[in-house]
């Protein structure tokens, strides 16, 4: 089977990761995200605001930067499991999937957890004194024989011992790496090293008798498909007076080998807060010559958008300006870039 291009795509704030941690932890995305789904590979990298309850003290919170991903140089699946299905329908399913203990065949699953990601000298309370400030996490290698049932049961969405689950439903390709008409939630499952002391293993059970505990994190993302985006004037004003240009801005979604514009919703689009008005787009058509669709609409710059981007501005008069919508499948989609602002 040839090699597909990876999947690229970003997390929705609702995307988050709690588990056991000597007590309990708890992130939540809150900056940039990346996942990439490809045959061998899922990597996840995400700032996310992680909160750390212990079981005696005062809860601490943190920016942090996590990152970790699933290898399997024969593919990311199992057995019973078709990885590149053509659904007949015009289109095709990747799916990866992976498994701890003896079905895991080769499976690598390693991250970290960073809560001094600027290395400030005296770092965040998260930290406890800490620097660096690293959390190890992995996905199996520290499940004693026999266990893996025990450290990741089954749930509604997952098998006993699955570590693994991620869907993309594409255009019809041999090689499941057609345009984008679906995106699944990604759902991992790892162990951490209860300490963000970078000198201590990821364990998934510490403790012994009655004081065992199971150091475990899952996490569930829910994917939005990133486009790219132009906007048009790139200086726009923010004030709507009477002798100011009340008229529109344009923006342009962008075609590519992940993203099909014939499939967005258009009802679903807004630009920086403002829904495009019915007829607001334009047909689709190639605008920048890389021969895939582009889709152009149009929003009024005010009231809203002007006021909008006013209370975004940067000290360099700039902002950064966001298309967001779905697709009509419902997966979300999400573009910026950065214009100038007049007042």
């Amino acid at each position: 089977m040839a090699q597909p291009l990876p999947y690229d795509t970003g997390s929705t704030d609702t995307s988050s990761w709690f588990g056991t941690w000597n007590s309990t932890i708890n992130c939540q995305v809150t900056g940039p995200s990346t996942n990439v789904i490809d045959l061998n590979i899922l990597t996840q990298s995400a700032v996310v605001t992680c909160t750390v309850t212990p079981d005696s003290g005062p809860v601490q919170a943190g920016v942090c930067l996590l990152n970790i991903s699933y290898s399997r140089p024969a593919g990311l699946t199992a057995t019973g499991v078709t990885q590149c299905q053509q659904n007949g329908n015009g289109t095709s399913t990747l799916t990866d999937v992976a498994f701890c203990g003896s079905a895991s065949n080769g499976l690598v699953v390693s991250g970290t957890l960073n809560c001094n990601p600027q290395n400030l000298t005296i770092p965040p309370g998260i930290c406890l004194g800490n620097n660096p400030c690293v959390a190890n996490l992995d996905g199996i290698s520290a499940v004693p024989n026999g266990q893996c049932g025990t450290v990741f049961p089954a749930t509604a969405d997952l098998a006993a011992g699955q570590v693994l689950q991620a869907s993309v439903i594409g255009a019809a390709s041999p090689a499941c790496n057609g345009q984008v008409v679906s995106l699944g939630k990604i759902l991992t499952r790892f162990c951490d090293s209860g300490s963000f002391n970078p000198n201590d293993p990821s364990r998934c059970l510490f403790g012994t008798g009655s004081s065992k505990q199971i150091a475990k994190i899952t996490g569930t993302t829910v994917s939005v498909l990133p486009v790219n985006i132009a906007v048009s004037p790139t200086t726009i004003n923010t004030s709507c007076s009477p002798n100011k240009d009340n008229g529109a801005v344009t923006f342009t979604i962008f075609g590519s080998k992940q993203v099909d514009v014939t499939l967005i919703n258009q009802s679903t689009l807004a630009l920086e807060g403002v829904p495009v008005p019915a007829g607001g787009c334009t047909l689709p058509s190639d605008v920048n010559g890389d021969t895939f669709p582009d889709l152009t609409c149009k929003v009024p710059s005010c009231p809203i958008l002007g006021q909008n981007l006013f209370n975004a501005e940067l000290p360099n008069k700039t902002t950064d300006i966001t298309v967001v919508g779905a697709l009509i499948s419902g997966t979300a989609i999400a573009g910026d870039t950065i214009v100038k602002l007049s007042p």
